[in-house]
């Protein structure tokens, strides 16, 4: 995993330097260094943990239950896909449960926090560790854009003491072959499978649930949020609506901004701020993202994740690109208003958003690998 994206990093920075030039390249190389030196020697760090997982699993192996079966999940991307996917978890727990499930992914910690309130979830770790220890679990499962199974890992003897738990496992074999194509250049081909999925009638929120061939639980989800936040910024009896224009921050751009964020919430403020003066407008967000001024109260960098997550379940609406807080917000229960540019709104929109699409061009990512970029 860790020389896998040493080499991404590696021919990311070529494709910078021949696309971009020289300085372009040059900061491409020096904000991913910046952003991510610090997430390389976790993952580093955290091969010394292979033996002491290994052993743990040996031993709950043996001190199970008959019929628990204990799964590797590994998920990739940022806080949406990771509510996606705990959305998905949650079904799959509610029709073949009991079972139990660990994590693999970038960030342990934001994970943890998400997945928490699942039922059968146990511990979060780095994704380094997946492929070193994922023969030790009885399922092993990966997840993003599709979700699959590594078949030769499969212990059926475990399995099949669950029948509706098979069946999951047996439906995603089967559905394979519909995205097996995209699986080796995951994302660089998403915009193709994607375009598959919205013919075939599902959005981003339900597809894995096709594949597994269960029922999708609905948007809402349990996130823990912090409960002094409102207190804390002051907002506590006050009617509101959060804002945010930033992107994910594991996403490297060489410009001021990504290509997904609109550049007009200033405007848009101010107009809205006109018609009801009655109301707050709060901005949410972390490095990536852009002071807007019109905006009466700024938290950049400001909030804890728990804290932007109460401040979103109390807005009157929240305002945004398409992106992970948008996924938050569903979970949450308030609505968005979501401008799209090059992500598409036929598989990321939420049927309770007002989604607006762009008037011309448009879902356009992954398309290149500079998508965020230009």
């Amino acid at each position: 995993m860790l020389q896998q994206r040493l080499w991404r990093f590696a021919k990311a920075s070529l494709l910078a330097y021949r696309e971009r030039g020289l300085g372009g390249g040059t900061r491409y190389i020096l904000m991913t260094i910046r952003r991510k030196a610090a997430l390389l020697l976790l993952h580093w760090a955290s091969r010394r943990e292979i033996a002491a997982l290994r052993a743990g699993l040996a031993v709950s192996r043996v001190a199970a239950s008959p019929g628990s079966v204990h799964i590797a999940l590994a998920v990739s991307g940022g806080i949406g896909d990771l509510l996606v996917v705990a959305r998905f978890m949650r079904d799959v727990a509610a029709t073949a449960g009991p079972l139990r499930f660990d994590v693999f992914a970038k960030r342990p910690g934001i994970t943890a926090w998400l997945f928490q309130n699942v039922d059968g979830f146990g511990c979060a770790y780095p994704d380094s560790l997946f492929h070193p220890v994922l023969a030790d679990y009885d399922i092993a499962m990966r997840a993003n854009t599709f979700v699959f199974t590594y078949s030769a890992q499969l212990q059926w003897s475990r399995i099949c003491q669950n029948r509706r738990l098979a069946e999951v496992v047996f439906a995603l074999l089967c559905n394979r072959a519909a995205f097996d194509e995209f699986v080796e250049l995951h994302p660089y081909r998403d915009n193709e499978l994607v375009r598959n999925i919205v013919r075939g009638g599902w959005t981003r929120r339900d597809y894995l649930h096709h594949l597994a061939g269960i029922s999708y639980g609905g948007d809402r989800f349990d996130v823990p949020c912090a409960p002094d936040a409102l207190a804390k910024f002051g907002l506590e009896g006050r009617r509101y609506v959060t804002v945010h224009n930033g992107f994910d921050t594991d996403f490297i751009v060489t410009g001021q901004t990504a290509t997904k964020c609109y550049p007009h919430f200033g405007k848009v403020v101010a107009l809205l701020r006109r018609a009801r003066p009655d109301i707050l407008f709060v901005q949410l967000g972390t490095v990536t993202s852009e002071v807007i001024a019109e905006c009466d109260v700024n938290l950049i960098k400001l909030t804890s994740l728990r804290d932007a997550a109460a401040l979103i379940a109390g807005a009157a609406l929240h305002l945004d690109n398409e992106g992970g807080l948008v996924h938050l917000a569903a979970c949450l229960g308030t609505r968005s208003v979501v401008v799209f540019g090059p992500t598409p709104a036929d598989y990321f929109g939420y049927d309770a958003n007002i989604n607006l699409s762009p008037p011309v061009c448009g879902d356009c990512w992954w398309t290149t690998r500079s998508w965020m970029d230009k």
